[in-house]
């Protein structure tokens, strides 16, 4: 809960709801029978969902960092890309960027 009224439940919606641990009107309508809402149910407490939704922001950047890693070491020459044309050979592998270009192991071993 953010403000005076509590925030949608539903993962990704940031519309106000009427009642804590309730869908929105505007999911309501646009999942209707899809939304999995029983009113006689435990709806989220304000504290469950927060904890829920940082949970979940902390599992995209734990997922997301690597990725960002990886591609600077690529762009730096440090890691090898998979599918890349070798402007040696003209084949199709996992090559390393050397000045602006790709180039494969095998390349990489003969001229080196």
């Amino acid at each position: 809960m953010t403000g005076l009224f509590p925030d949608c439940p539903l993962p990704g919606c940031i519309n106000l709801t009427h009642r804590q641990g309730h869908p929105c009107r505007q999911c309501l309508a646009s999942f209707g029978d899809f939304l999995a809402h029983t009113p006689a149910g435990t709806p989220l407490t304000a504290a469950v969902q927060q904890q829920r939704d940082r949970d979940t922001i902390a599992a995209y950047r734990a997922q997301h960092e690597p990725a960002v890693e990886r591609s600077l070491a690529i762009e730096a020459g440090q890691q090898t890309k998979p599918n890349q044309l070798c402007w040696l050979c003209d084949e199709r592998r996992a090559c390393v960027r050397v000045a602006g270009r790709w180039e494969c192991g095998q390349c990489r071993h003969i001229a080196g």
